[in-house]
C-alpha cells in the first residue's frame, strides 16, 4: 500500500465522497476511511475542516450522543 498524504481539503473531499457513495454518516465515513488507510485517530482532528466537524457534531446531537449544552468533545474543538 502506498502512503497517501492529506490536506484538510483533500481529506474532506474523500469524506464527502464516502458519505455520498456509501450513504453513511460523516462519523462513519471518517472511521471507515481511517481504518482502511491505517490513519491514527489522534491525527483526524487536524485533517477535519470546520464544516465536517460541524456536520459530525450535528449528527451526534441528533443521535443523542452529545448534548448541545455540554462542552464540545475534544475531537470537535
Amino acid at each position: 500500500m502506498t502512503l497517501k498524504l492529506h490536506t484538510q481539503t483533500s481529506f474532506s473531499h474523500e469524506i464527502e465522497r464516502l458519505v455520498r457513495e456509501k450513504k453513511v454518516t460523516y462519523f462513519d465515513a471518517v472511521c471507515d476511511y481511517c481504518k482502511e488507510f491505517n490513519i491514527e485517530p489522534e491525527t483526524v482532528p487536524k485533517l477535519l475542516t470546520q464544516q465536517i466537524k460541524g456536520l459530525i457534531e450535528t449528527e451526534a446531537t441528533e443521535l443523542n450522543m452529545i448534548n448541545r449544552g455540554q462542552k464540545k468533545p475534544k475531537i470537535l474543538e
